[in-house]
């Protein structure tokens, strides 16, 4: 399964965006059964800032944590 929580919030020129998103216990088929691999559940956060510089204009960053996803 998968679930995503998020947020938005505005003001004036500026936005803070921030998901959560938990992916489910799932396992990935190898070429043969011993080398199946089962990955736990995990939480992985995402967060972004933004700047509408114009109408139709507007720079983000984002940033998440880096590392080893199993």
């Amino acid at each position: 399964e998968k679930v995503i929580l998020g947020a938005q919030w505005l003001r004036g020129a500026w936005n803070v965006g921030l998901r959560n998103t938990r992916y489910g216990r799932y396992t990935e088929a190898g070429t043969s059964a011993s080398l199946d691999r089962t990955f736990s559940p995990k939480w992985v956060t995402d967060l972004d800032i933004g700047w509408q510089v114009r109408e139709t204009t507007s720079i983000a960053i984002g940033a998440r944590p880096y590392g080893r996803f199993s």
